[in-house]
């Protein structure tokens, strides 16, 4: 029930058109590499790292972070046995990749699958399918900050979902200097 209320506070947030706030350059990667930690304590689906480039994005670190989490928990809630996830850049573009094993994401649905409340699978309850609000909530989060989310059909035949960012642009030892000035 908490995360009902988290998200449909996000929601009406959201809709209130309330502005992205506190915006600061944000490791993607090591979300990405916290997020893959946290699920697979807990899950019996193999959770790999293919290839996990260095990647600052610009934004909010709590929301990037809720958008990587809802759209593994989904990858993992659908896979056979394991879930694979890249995060690459190229051009000034960040691209995490996360990918299942499950059966996929039919096309006609692939729209639709980001709409708030709607669920594909008619015969999960609620309770183990969630409200519908998952992918929602990561279109907002990914539009939110100047991207685009996507689903495709993956290398194994299930769902591939990929979160496009523009990249920060900094260096290393651009931020690390960024973060000293700051400091005083």
């Amino acid at each position: 029930m908490e995360n009902l209320v988290a998200d449909l506070l996000f929601i009406a947030r959201v809709d209130e058109g309330a502005p992205v706030v506190n915006m600061a350059p944000v490791d993607l990667h090591e979300i990405v590499l916290e997020e893959v930690a946290r699920p697979a304590r807990t899950t019996a689906v193999q959770i790999h790292s293919r290839e996990i480039d260095s990647a600052f994005v610009v934004g909010r670190r709590s929301e990037l972070s809720r958008a990587i989490q809802n759209v593994l928990d989904n990858a993992v809630r659908h896979a056979d046995a394991a879930v694979a996830v890249e995060v690459r850049t190229d051009l000034g573009t960040v691209t995490v990749s996360i990918e299942d094993d499950g059966p996929g994401v039919p096309v006609e649905d692939r729209d639709r699958v980001f709409a708030r409340f709607t669920r594909l699978d008619g015969a999960r309850s609620r309770a183990t399918g969630g409200a519908g609000l998952g992918l929602a909530i990561v279109n907002e989060i990914v539009e939110r900050h100047g991207g685009t989310v996507s689903v495709s059909t993956g290398r194994t035949g299930g769902a591939r979902f990929e979160i496009r960012l523009p990249a920060d642009g900094l260096t290393m030892g651009q931020l690390l200097r960024r973060s000293a000035s700051e400091e005083i």
